[in-house]
């Protein structure tokens, strides 16, 4: 495949789904970085990944340094959801890549599962994210990450205020028990300057500390901070 590709180097757009791939290991994932590298015309990538168990933080490593030489990506889509060996490396060789692209508009991100991240993971994500200044929508899915407490909402919530043209924003936490209120606090203050805002979606379910008052709290705060120009709010819990 990796052959294949490198000869559709005017390629605009690619959409691949490798979901359940159980024999497939970080040496599949270089291949497909070597191949991706030379698609310096690629503008749209979706990459599913999920559920592959024996993928580790170093076959991330070999996709960030394909990633990097398409500067020209507006769009990105990679499914990890369910590759529970991975972690804050992860997160850390995720952030190298993010950082050269410059150009992204949209991007989604599925780290469903990766149980072994932590606050400092995101610490990694957020100095990425916060490089992405053109981004328009962002999805983030950090549901059964039970390691992820307020702190590493504040993480998040300090990338979150770099993105000024931001439109849309998705994000899930259900299952993250560690979060409380206090974490929604430090959301409200990363989105509630973001004047271009129009949709915002959180998921908390099955996060016993985070209360009504807290949900409340946030959709209250964002709606009179945000005014007529967030069109939608909807929170899950």
């Amino acid at each position: 495949m990796s052959q294949g590709l490198q000869t559709v180097t005017s390629l605009g757009k690619i959409s691949l789904s490798f979901k359940l791939c159980p024999k497939v290991s970080d040496i599949g994932l270089h291949s497909l970085a070597q191949a991706l590298g030379p698609l310096t015309s690629l503008q749209d990538v979706t990459l599913n990944f999920s559920s592959w168990q024996k993928v580790k933080a170093a076959g991330l490593n070999a996709l960030r340094k394909g990633l990097q030489s398409i500067t020209s990506l507006k769009n990105l889509s990679l499914k990890f959801d369910g590759c529970s060996q991975m972690g804050d490396t992860g997160l850390f060789y995720l952030k190298q890549g993010l950082q050269t692209l410059l150009s992204l508009q949209n991007l989604s991100l599925n780290l469903t599962r990766w149980r072994e991240i932590t606050d400092s993971g995101l610490g990694y994500l957020k100095e990425g994210l916060q490089s992405l200044t053109s981004l328009q929508q962002i999805s983030l899915n950090f549901s059964m990450c039970g390691k992820i407490t307020d702190k590493g909402l504040n993480h998040l919530s300090q990338s979150l205020q770099k993105l000024s043209s931001l439109q849309e924003i998705s994000l899930k936490f259900s299952f993250c028990e560690m979060m409380t209120d206090d974490g929604l606090g430090h959301l409200i203050k990363g989105l509630q300057d973001l004047t271009s805002l129009q949709k915002i979606s959180l998921d908390c379910f099955s996060c016993p500390k985070i209360t009504s008052v807290g949900r409340d709290r946030l959709k209250g705060e964002l709606q009179m901070k945000l005014g007529s120009s967030l069109k939608s709010i909807h929170f899950s819990s």
